[in-house]
């Protein structure tokens, strides 16, 4: 396939799905190994006091919603649990950024300030 096949590549949902769980390993995977450095440390010392932990609502585009998902945090991760009650409202996140994190996770893993979290720090004006 060529470079340009990729780059306008449509996905099926059940792709955009498995995108978006590599996704959150990748997310995961970074904050397991920088969970002690201001990042992280800022985030989960908001989501402590954050009552309930209220899910952050996530879609997942490209042209048009593919997924969408609802993400807490437990034990320091990320893990997705039942879909959101409104797509509509919920946090946009574009496939090619998906594909993006995946395809180079080794170096968004070393370095976590390259994650796009406006998802996440949006919440707590981070």
């Amino acid at each position: 396939m060529k470079m340009h096949d990729q780059e306008t590549k449509k996905f099926t949902e059940k792709e955009a799905e498995h995108l978006f769980r590599k996704y959150i390993e990748v997310c995961n995977q970074a904050i397991a190994l920088h969970k002690d450095e201001p990042l992280f440390k800022n985030l989960f010392d908001a989501l402590k006091a954050e009552e309930a932990h209220r899910p952050f609502e996530l879609a997942v585009y490209d042209d048009q919603p593919k997924c969408a998902f609802s993400l807490q945090v437990k034990n320091r991760q990320l893990i997705t649990s039942h879909p959101p009650s409104d797509v509509q409202s919920a946090w946009r996140i574009d496939l090619s950024e998906l594909q993006h994190v995946v395809e180079n996770a080794i170096e968004y893993i070393h370095h976590p300030d390259k994650l796009k979290l406006d998802w996440l720090k949006s919440r707590f004006d981070l």
